[in-house]
């Protein structure tokens, strides 16, 4: 027979495949916003991943560059630490467009970004990329860019390699939104995410 640990083993483990499956079949009773963000975040993804193999491929950067754990801190007077990279630049100037153009895709959406598995912010949007100096407030409230979000959200979507991941978002300004990040990957190695806030 088999001892009690080992059946009180197995009943976990029993458990533990249930729990994940019924966090599977979820998906499938996603709300319509829910739908259509993550619809987005994977149009988005599907084009950065483009955009990064056409610049690896005409040499713009190179995937060490993409891939590279070196942070520049910013020494500007600024709220927050803000950082550079070997490729943000190049990002800013061939993925910020992008990202403002699915900004403009539903009234609900907040933000569209893109971040790497550290956490670290290359690119926003438009209307959070400019700095603001004199303003302390204004600028930790509308300079979100090239900042490291490692909160406990932005940890877990740079960390997810699930076809989409769906959070509460407690944004460090006070306002709540929900999120959804889809994975990017380079040569099959995970790079980071796609992430959208929005407002349900």
């Amino acid at each position: 027979m088999l001892s009690n640990r080992l059946l009180i083993g197995f009943a976990l483990i029993w458990l533990l495949g249930q729990t994940v499956n019924a966090q599977n079949s979820m998906s499938v009773n996603l709300a319509p916003i829910d739908k259509e963000m993550v619809t987005y975040a994977t149009e988005v993804r599907d084009s950065v991943t483009k955009i990064f193999q056409q610049g690896i491929r005409d040499g713009e950067v190179t995937e060490k560059e993409l891939f590279s754990m070196l942070y520049f801190p910013d020494t500007a007077l600024v709220s927050t630490p803000h950082f550079s990279t070997f490729y943000d630049k190049f990002t800013d100037r061939t993925i910020q467009k992008l990202l403002d153009n699915y900004l403009l895709k539903n009234a609900n959406i907040v933000a569209v970004v893109i971040m790497d598995r550290n956490c670290y912010m290359p690119t926003h949007n438009s209307k959070f990329s400019t700095p603001y100096p004199n303003d302390k407030t204004a600028d930790f409230m509308n300079y979100r860019t090239k900042r490291i979000f490692n909160d406990k959200i932005g940890l877990r979507a740079a960390k997810n390699t699930d076809p989409y991941l769906i959070q509460e978002y407690h944004r460090d300004t006070g306002e709540e939104f929900a999120e959804v990040a889809v994975p990017i990957f380079i040569s099959d190695r995970h790079w980071g995410t796609v992430r959208i806030a929005y407002k349900k």
